[in-house]
């Protein structure tokens, strides 16, 4: 890769990915929303900024044609948390928008189309041993990734530009203004507070932010073998091993709420969280461990915490 695109470069993976490419010499053409992008660290040499709403136009990424894009990461995707998640109208405008980013790529003469999905698709999958899960309003967001990667698939077939479905397990790291379980513990645990769970018995799975910025390179830079790969972590565990390795990382801290809360009655399988093609294509390992991830992740946000502490 020497030019590749990044859609939602002011989000959290998004940034990472934007100066981890930046660093590594390539040109980035990153498109935010009204998001102003963090651009402390990066390269402005590497760095072309496109402020637009894809929801809206696309005209801009039809714009690079010429240019030499060979990949485009695909990550722009409202409402992946929070509320949003529940709102049919908001995600089905999400498929929209990633279809026509992905024509619009084409047109530009982008060699590699990599898009975004989420470990939750599993659930909503006919996917063995459980069959489809749904079960909750909050499972909409999860369905319109399967959806968007259906027809990026059918798009795709014969296509000059490849696309490549990349499943993303729970990414965690410093940043704690993505909301899922581990920075709902972080947060609770730095603050003194209790934070709850169900009984956590489901087996899970974690990639650190790094490790899994490294696997999105490599699937740009590799000959996929695959059209979809998981990018998971190094190993896959019970969800209360993970909570009690972050609460060590808290010293004195209150006992977490494990069994507070109600389940969700959602079975997980740990089949599901295999990363062997990324292994078998790419070579690729995750460096971290849940452990030393997760030990980098509090340190990290501890010195936040002091640093913005007066006095």
């Amino acid at each position: 890769m020497q030019k590749v695109l990044v859609t939602g470069a002011a989000g959290f993976i998004g940034k990472a990915l934007v100066k981890e490419l930046t660093d590594r010499g390539m040109e980035v053409y990153a498109v935010v929303n009204n998001n102003r992008l963090d651009t402390s660290g990066i390269r402005p040499d590497r760095l072309h900024i496109i402020q637009c709403d894809l929801s809206m136009d696309t005209s801009e990424i039809e714009a690079l044609e010429g240019k030499g894009l060979d990949v485009a990461y695909h990550l722009a995707w409202r409402g992946s948390y929070g509320p949003e998640r529940c709102d049919a109208s908001i995600q089905l405008e999400n498929v929209k928008m990633g279809m026509d980013c992905f024509k619009a790529a084409q047109k530009a003469g982008c060699q590699k189309f990599i898009a975004a999905g989420t470990i939750s698709e599993f659930l909503v999958m006919d996917k063995e041993p459980y069959g489809r899960q749904i079960k909750a309003i909050s499972q909409i967001y999860a369905i319109a990734k399967d959806c968007f990667h259906s027809l990026l698939e059918a798009a795709s077939y014969g296509n000059s530009t490849r696309s490549v479905w990349c499943r993303l397990s729970n990414i965690y790291g410093p940043d704690l203004s993505i909301s899922n379980i581990i920075s709902y513990e972080i947060k609770a645990l730095a603050s003194g507070l209790v934070p709850e769970f169900s009984d956590a018995l489901q087996p899970y799975n974690f990639i650190y932010i790094k490790d899994c910025i490294q696997a999105l390179i490599a699937a740009g830079e590799g000959k996929c073998q695959h059209n979809e790969y998981f990018i998971g972590g190094k190993e896959s565990c019970q969800l209360s091993w993970y909570l009690k390795m972050v609460e060590k990382q808290f010293p004195g801290c209150a006992d977490i709420g494990i069994g507070r809360r109600e389940n969700d009655d959602l079975l997980y399988s740990g089949e599901w969280f295999g990363i062997s093609t990324l292994k078998d294509d790419f070579g690729f390992v995750p460096a971290y461990s849940f452990e030393d991830g997760i030990r980098e992740t509090v340190d990290l946000v501890k010195r936040k915490f002091k640093d913005s502490t007066p006095g």
